[in-house]
């Protein structure tokens, strides 16, 4: 008798307190990241004022360019000892939440696995909409545990993605330009060079670093979510749905994929909770249709027949094999 996979039990687990109570503790240290980033951001507009007054008043320009250089060191301060380290305990405890869902094997790479005290110290500063914590994921009743856990992954990377490549695209544009508006200003007001640095570039050192560092990071992240997108969907097209065989591969991949997915949260890049909130839903709605159309797929073809199911374990055993004979190294010639 064919031997099938075992089925999830991942929606029944998730809305049970202990991965709830997980779930707004990474919340509520995310929280406190956005927090640090919110100090960098009147630092940053701060900078930018300077920047203008200094344009307006050579006699302060001096000053204010001391004052955007300190401005600089105090935001690069905050992100080490508040935006860095929030951001890692949020993705930790976060990072508990999957891999005890999905029934994967935490990994010492990762960091400290966060102890119930850790998470119980963090709820109690959740003060968010504890109504979005139920139902995480999306449906996967019904599929085998490794096409579940790969399906709830590819969720998890698609959901920001294209919102961190809008948001970064917007940092690095806006500094370009900003660039440009100085260059403009000093052919107008007939400056030197060193007029353009003291009194447009140094004063907005803060917004130029912040912009640059955050808007190639956020694009990089989005770039490197696609690429995990698609060898995730990759792996779920190849893999059959009733091979308990392809099923246990999957789960040896999907710890291979989490480790991706935990590196890329804790990058302190983030985008703002303004916008964040605004196209939340636009973007969640996308990614979880897309996912549904997976899952969809994949309970479509649980209903295959035996015949059909056999074709396709047999045509994965032979891949498996031929990506084995390829990437195995030759054998040294032998001497005559």
């Amino acid at each position: 008798m064919k031997t099938q996979p075992s089925l999830n039990d991942i929606n029944e687990r998730q809305n049970q307190p202990e991965f709830i109570g997980l779930l707004k503790a990474a919340d509520a240290a995310y929280s406190y990241a956005r927090r640090a980033d919110s100090a960098r951001i009147l630092i940053t507009l701060a900078s930018l004022v300077m920047a203008i007054v200094a344009a307006i008043r050579s006699d302060l320009a001096n000053p204010l360019a001391v004052a955007g250089a300190v401005g600089a060191v105090v935001n690069e301060t905050i992100r080490r000892i508040g935006t860095v380290p929030w951001s890692r305990t949020g993705m930790l405890l976060q990072e508990r939440f999957d891999t005890e869902l999905f029934g994967l094997k935490w990994k010492p790479s990762v960091g400290q696995k966060p102890r119930d005290e850790d998470r119980h110290h963090w709820e109690r500063r959740f003060r968010g909409d504890a109504s979005q914590k139920p139902d995480w994921y999306i449906d996967v009743r019904g599929l085998p545990r490794g096409h579940a856990v790969l399906l709830c992954q590819r969720e998890n990377a698609s959901w920001d993605a294209r919102l961190r490549r809008l948001w970064g695209t917007g940092l690095l544009g806006a500094a370009f330009l900003w660039i440009a508006a100085g260059l403009v200003i000093g052919v107008a007001a007939d400056w030197h060079v060193w007029d353009l640095v003291v009194r447009w570039l140094t004063p907005s050192a803060s917004a130029l670093l912040l912009a640059f560092g955050s808007g190639f990071k956020h694009r990089e992240i989005a770039d490197e979510k696609e690429a995990l997108i698609t060898r995730i969907e990759e792996q779920l097209e190849s893999a059959p749905v009733r091979s308990a065989r392809a099923d246990k591969r999957l789960l040896a991949l999907a710890r291979d994929f989490q480790d991706e997915l935990s590196r890329l949260r804790a990058e302190e890049s983030r985008v703002p909770g303004s916008l964040y909130q605004r196209l939340r839903g636009e973007y969640e709605d996308a990614a979880a249709a897309a996912a549904k159309n997976w899952r969809d797929k994949l309970r479509r073809d649980l209903g295959k027949t035996d015949e059909q199911a056999d074709a396709e374990d047999l045509a994965d055993v032979a891949h498996d094999a031929k990506a084995a004979q390829v990437s195995s190294p030759p054998p040294p010639n032998s001497l005559p």
